[in-house]
């Protein structure tokens, strides 16, 4: 019996220490805990042998943590009272100084005698557990706290429909406190139906597809429309099965009306972009790449603005060469700088060069850095043209300084030749051979004569003496007159009706000779020159097609040749002084032209293809006055009488011009200057003798000219009758001679005929 005793105590305490755990019997005594036994566990989790514990009681309640020892005493003595089983946790210090929690759950057993008190227990180590109930308690703690102050709706539904969770009270449901609404379902929250049945289906589909679901709707509330974004989460159980549903609800109503407002700006804005002529743009300044290009863009470059979206560099091939390697070095720097501002041309689909002016402004961010570049590029191609019109006049102002004080002087010398020649042609029968050299002789002088007229052209004087002429007869004869003899075939296509033009015949055949001449040297092999005349009424509405004239009634002569055109880089410049691409070319003749058209109120222009040909155009204003002059050929000299004072400052120019009086039978005084005109004159009209008539030079150096001279003549004696005799000066008294109280002009230089026809028409007034 004593073995099996025995045996039974070895298989049991054999078993108790194969828990994990510390295993114990103590007995009560005078409110104190004297242990019998305790397990080898102890050493292993407290560090203390237990026959440390067994030998001091007193060691035991030494450890046990100062602020749960009242409490583990108090707790004893409740339960010895009530003969309730020990359940408590506290803190007792380790034999090397850690703090372990343990967990102590005794019966109580009394003796046979019924005063003493044992108690046979197990300390459990808790101290892992404790640690991460701290832990999920302080995560619990962080997450409300993060929860409860996102700006999202956060709940979680079990699978009844019931809150088990909600981060925030909705602001526009009745006021409840968070413990009020828990394991409610939504109906009882009395939550907005437009929500409830919201969450409540979109619930009931992830539990039943066990997905994750996204939810857009809208909804009245407080009579102000919200729009929400509710992302469902299924939450699974142990079982594999949806066990709640994590509902995270944004209201997105203030984003969407943001969203709409920014629509809306920006729909205003391309409407904005798309009706301006210039072109609008926008770059990323860290990416360099468009994001916005206006089309405009289709019009000024002829090409689609959305290429541009694709290859931010693709514009770069439509630059003139001459300014692509600027441009491509410089352009994308200076707009992510904000710094651009440049003037280039593009080349045009169409073939024509136009100009840009480019320009970038930074936009910054909160941080003040550059992220995007907005841009504008304005077609500046007209403002060049007028530019370049003006650069053109300036150069030929400048040029015409010159040209007027040669001309002058050389006009004069002509004058005095010419008028010879024309003398000596009187003296001598027509059948006398001297007679054909010094008609010969004549012609030469009057094509020295178109030589200085293309000077004076540039001059100032260059004003053009204009009558009633009939353009198409100047274009016939001059186009006939310089194609004669070359190999160069002419088809003219002018209507039979074709206005009056009033011009300078010689001025005209001047600029038609040189056109015809320009379209003979571009077909050096021989071609055709197609001539088109057609008159042309411009209203107001089309006057954009033909930016250099006003509305009214025009006259068009177009030259159409078949040469070797002209390259675009040239055509801006083919009107310039001295600009010519032929090597025996002296870039007079179009320069001319220009001139003289556009003094006469009219357009010249250019139109070229190189390998097709060019198209020069000439547009004149047509005359209200339908009659044509025509000049007098091969008139006689008309003979008179009287007395003409003549004032000239040049001595050939008197002599000649006396000898060509005497020759018509008019008698005469010359005067040099203006006082001995005046003097001259009066003493004529003083002593009864008036002249008939006076001839006035316009210019005199240093001295009064004629225009002044008449107008003091005019004091003296009203019905004077004066004629005007100049070249062209930089005074319109030539050409509007009538204005100035002049009844009649000679343009120098000039012929015996037309000194006598001049005076006859004055003096049978």
């Amino acid at each position: 019996m004593n073995s099996l005793t025995t045996l039974s105590k070895d298989q049991y305490r054999l078993l108790v220490e194969q828990i994990p755990a510390i295993t114990y019997t103590a007995r009560i005594e005078w409110g104190k805990i004297a242990f019998n036994y305790v397990s080898p566990q102890l050493e292993t989790v407290l560090g203390f042998h237990p026959s440390e514990w067994i030998n001091n009681p007193n060691l035991f309640l030494k450890h046990i943590h100062p602020d749960d020892r009242e409490r583990v005493g108090n707790e004893h003595r409740e339960r010895l009272e009530s003969h309730e089983p020990v359940q408590m946790e506290y803190r007792i210090l380790s034999n090397d100084g850690r703090m372990v929690w343990i967990r102590d759950v005794a019966s109580i057993v009394r003796e046979a005698d019924g005063v003493s008190v044992n108690l046979v227990g197990v300390f459990h180590d808790v101290t892992e557990k404790k640690r991460l109930e701290d832990e999920l308690s302080r995560w619990d703690e962080e997450t409300r706290a993060l929860t409860t102050h996102h700006p999202d709706i956060i709940a979680r539904l079990d699978g009844q429909g019931r809150v088990l969770y909600l981060n925030r009270w909705l602001d526009f449901c009745h006021p409840m406190n968070p413990e009020s609404y828990l394991g409610k379902t939504l109906e009882e929250l009395e939550m907005p139906d437009a929500l409830s049945n919201a969450w409540s289906k979109a619930c009931a589909r992830v539990r039943f597809e066990e997905t994750p679901s996204l939810l857009e709707f809208s909804c009245f509330l407080n009579n102000d429309q919200k729009i929400f974004e509710s992302r469902f989460i299924p939450e699974f159980g142990r079982t594999g099965r949806v066990k709640t549903v994590l509902i995270i609800t944004r209201d997105l109503t203030q984003k969407k009306s943001a969203e709409c407002a920014l629509r809306e700006s920006e729909e205003r804005f391309r409407q904005l972009a798309e009706s301006i002529t210039d072109v609008f743009w926008l770059v990323d300044a860290r990416t360099e790449k468009f994001l916005y290009v206006s089309p405009a863009y289709e019009k000024s470059w002829g090409a689609c603005s959305l290429q541009l979206l694709e290859n931010s560099r693709a514009w770069l091939s439509t630059i003139h060469p001459e300014d692509r390697t600027k441009i491509e070095k410089t352009f994308f720097e200076k707009v992510v700088n904000g710094t651009l501002d440049i003037e280039y041309r593009v080349l045009h689909h169409d073939g024509n060069v136009r100009w840009i002016h480019n320009r970038a402004f930074p936009i910054t961010n909160d941080a003040g850095e550059i992220f995007r570049v907005a841009g504008m590029a304005e077609d500046i191609t007209i403002r060049k043209q007028f530019e370049e019109e003006r650069l053109r006049m300036s150069k030929l102002d400048s040029l015409g300084l010159l040209a007027g004080g040669l001309a002058h002087d050389f006009n004069n010398l002509l004058t005095a030749i010419l008028g010879q020649l024309s003398l000596a042609k009187f003296f001598i029968a027509s059948d006398n051979p001297l007679f054909q050299r010094l008609n010969e002789a004549e012609l030469a002088s009057m094509r020295a004569q178109d030589l200085t007229q293309q000077l004076l052209t540039f001059a100032k004087g260059g004003t053009p003496i204009r009558k009633p002429a009939s353009l198409s007869q100047i274009v016939e004869e001059n186009t006939h007159f310089v194609l004669t003899g070359s190999n160069i075939k002419s088809e003219l296509h002018i209507v039979k009706e074709l206005w009056t033009v009033d011009v300078d015949v010689g001025q005209i055949s001047q600029v038609i000779q040189n056109l015809v001449i320009n379209a003979m040297q571009a077909m050096p092999s021989g071609g055709t020159l197609t001539v088109f005349g057609q008159n042309l009424t411009v209203t107001e509405e089309e006057r954009a097609g033909h930016c250099q004239v006003s509305s009214g009634n025009w006259v068009k002569v177009s030259f159409i040749d078949q040469g070797i055109g002209i390259p675009k880089m040239h055509l801006s410049k083919i009107f310039d002084p001295y600009f010519t691409t032929k090597a025996s070319g002296h870039g007079l003749g179009l320069a001319t032209s220009y001139s003289i058209i556009k003094n006469h109120g009219g357009d010249l222009t250019v139109d070229s293809e190189v390998g097709i040909g060019t198209t020069f155009t000439v547009l004149l204003p047509a005359s209200i006055e339908s009659r044509v002059i025509s000049p007098r050929r091969d008139a006689p000299i008309q003979q008179g009488q009287g007395t003409i004072l003549v004032m000239d400052d040049e001595a050939p120019i008197r002599k000649v011009l006396c000898e060509m009086l005497e020759v018509c039978g008019y008698g005469y005084q010359t005067a040099k200057n203006s006082h001995e005109t005046l003097e001259l004159f009066c003493e004529a009209k003083k002593n009864g003798t008036p002249f008939d008539a006076v001839i006035l030079d316009l210019t005199i150096p240093g001295e009064m000219g004629g225009r002044i001279v008449i107008q003091k003549l005019l004091e003296i004696d009203p019905s004077v009758k004066a004629i005007v005799v100049s070249g062209y000066s930089n005074d319109p008294v030539l050409s509007n001679f009538k204005e100035y109280g002049f009844q009649g002009r000679i343009p120098k230089p000039f012929r015996l005929n037309e000194v006598s026809d001049a005076i006859q028409q004055v003096l049978n007034k």
